[in-house]
C-alpha cells in the first residue's frame, strides 16, 4: 500500500478493498451489529451503517501478528491472541494462519483457532485473484455448482429466500465470463457480485464446487478452485475504482 511504516499502514484509507487481509473473527455482515451465542446477546460495533462488517473497525487485518517460518515445509505461520470480548465476541482465542507453497505451485491457507468459550469463528482471506496480465479480469471464466442463490437486501445482507439462478445473471452453472452479466438488476446495488450461492447436493462431503480459468492461456488456478463440505459459497466480484 506504499506505506513507510505500520502507523501509516493502519491509518491508510487507500486499502478500502482490504487486499490480502486476514478477516476475523467474523467475515461478512452482522445485521444491526447484534449476535446471539448460547442465549446471550452480544453487541458489536456498527461500522457500516446500522450493521457490523468484518467484525468492526478493529480489523485483524490491521494488526501486527507474530510470525514464524518453516522452510522445510515451505510454510509461513502468523499468530494472534484475541482476548475475551475483542471486537465484542466472547472468549479468548488463539489464532494461527499458515500459508504453504506446494510442490505444484499452489498456495494453501490453513486457519486454526482455539477458544475457551463458545464464540463465532468465521474467518477468511480477503485476497483478490487475477490469473493473467494478458486478460481483463472480467473476461476470466468461472463456474459454480449452484442452482440457487440468496438475494441481498439494501444493506447487502443475504435474505432468507432461495432464488433460482436460471435465466438470471447469477447463473454460473455453465462456465462463463465474470463480466458477461455483471450489469444487471441483481448486481446494481453491489456494483458487481457480492452474494451467497447454495451448493447443490451438499451432504457434508468435501467436493469441488467452483473453479476459474484464464481464457487466453487456459491457466487454471488452484487458488480459485473451491473444495468444501459446506452448503453455502460466498463469492465477490466488484468493479472497484482504486
Amino acid at each position: 500500500m506504499s506505506c513507510s511504516d505500520t502507523t501509516a499502514w493502519r491509518s491508510t484509507k487507500k486499502d478500502r478493498a482490504q487486499m490480502g487481509a486476514i478477516v476475523g473473527r467474523n467475515a461478512g455482515r452482522v445485521s444491526d451489529g447484534m449476535c446471539m451465542i448460547q442465549g446471550k446477546l452480544y453487541s458489536l460495533e456498527k461500522n457500516e451503517g446500522k450493521n457490523n462488517l468484518h467484525s468492526g473497525p478493529k480489523y485483524w487485518g490491521k494488526r501486527v501478528w507474530e510470525a514464524s517460518v518453516d522452510e522445510k515445509n515451505n510454510t509461513v505461520k502468523f499468530f494472534l491472541d484475541s482476548p475475551d470480548l475483542d471486537q465484542g465476541f466472547p472468549g479468548n482465542a488463539k489464532v494461527c494462519v499458515s500459508y504453504t507453497l506446494t510442490e505444484d505451485n499452489g498456495v494453501k491457507i490453513h486457519y486454526d483457532v482455539v477458544t475457551d468459550q463458545p464464540t463465532i469463528c468465521n474467518m477468511t482471506s480477503h485476497v483478490y485473484f487475477h490469473l493473467s496480465a494478458d486478460c481483463d479480469v472480467l473476461k476470466e471464466k468461472v463456474w459454480m455448482d449452484a442452482d440457487y442463490f440468496l438475494p441481498n437486501d439494501y444493506d447487502l445482507l443475504p435474505m432468507a429466500r432461495l432464488c433460482s439462478v436460471k435465466d438470471t445473471a447469477m447463473d454460473f452453472t455453465r462456465e462463463k465470463e465474470i463480466g458477461r452479466d455483471i450489469k444487471s438488476p441483481y448486481t446494481k446495488r453491489e456494483n458487481g457480485y457480492d452474494h451467497a450461492w447454495i451448493i447443490n447436493d451438499c451432504n457434508l462431503e468435501v467436493k469441488k464446487v467452483a473453479g476459474a480459468k484464464d481464457p487466453v492461456s487456459g491457466r487454471k488456478a488452484y487458488g480459485m478452485d473451491r473444495f468444501t463440505e459446506y452448503s453455502v459459497l460466498y463469492r465477490k466480484w466488484v468493479e472497484w475504482k482504486v
